[in-house]
């Protein structure tokens, strides 16, 4: 059976941040990272702002390399974290670096580096407010088993890209996963997602608001896109949970 969806774009806008991006524990564990010798008594309200005087405190080069030794440890090769802390100085290695799975990460990263050296590029990431309103009964139950599994990235990334043009970077670069594979890149699209009960039925059925954070590569042109009617390519059931 074809569930069917109807998407309609709400609000579209730039931000600097994502949700909890560098919450308390971070910001304290990051101090001590940089052997900030008071960090255990630093006020919660504050430790951003330390965090940020801490790294004023280095070099930019230095800082650079701290804060990438501090969110990737060994899970990168250093290599790989040199390179990286050289091109946040002047790339927006959020949407650009090769890996994916790197660019959150980055994006965090380029958040509180931009905070400390205003010369570094401010990060940017869309933050779009969508309403999904299910067409039939079989597509309302999929519509609340999808969001409410640990993994929606992959059928909403679809409902977004059914809203673009066919020539849009998303459509193009991820044809396969999109029409009928499995989509593990579809995380790396949509970093996070809120989700609440829509206050207007449509066809008398009740819907979802959902807040996605997508980079401007994948999500810029979703700004202009008429309400759309969605038939996404379904993973199974099995494979939400």
């Amino acid at each position: 059976m074809t569930h069917k969806f109807l998407l309609k774009v709400v609000s579209f806008e730039t931000v600097d941040e994502i949700p909890s991006t560098w919450p308390e524990t971070e910001c304290r564990a990051l101090l001590r990272h940089l052997e900030f010798s008071d960090a255990e008594s630093v006020d919660s309200e504050q430790l951003r702002d330390y965090a940020v005087m801490a790294l004023q405190d280095l070099e930019i080069d230095e800082a650079a390399r701290a804060l990438l030794e501090f969110v990737f440890a060994d899970k990168l090769a250093k290599g790989k974290k040199q390179n990286i802390a050289e091109d946040i100085q002047k790339e927006p290695l959020w949407e650009e670096y090769p890996d994916l799975a790197l660019h959150e990460p980055i994006f965090n990263i380029q958040r509180l580096f931009n905070l400390a050296f205003d010369s570094a590029p401010k990060p940017q990431v869309n933050r779009i407010q969508i309403s999904l309103h299910p067409t039939d009964a079989p597509s309302q139950a999929y519509l609340s088993q999808i969001l409410a599994s640990a993994k929606p990235e992959a059928f909403l990334v679809r409902c977004m890209a059914a809203a673009l043009p066919d020539d849009a970077i998303l459509n193009r670069l991820f044809e396969d996963p999109i029409a009928k594979a499995a989509f593990p890149e579809a995380e790396h699209i949509v970093w996070h997602v809120q989700s609440e009960p829509s206050p207007q039925q449509v066809g008398g059925r009740p819907g979802h608001l959902l807040t996605l954070y997508s980079p401007q590569r994948w999500s810029n042109e979703l700004e202009d896109a008429d309400e759309t009617l969605c038939q996404p390519y379904l993973d199974e059931p099995s494979n939400v949970n």
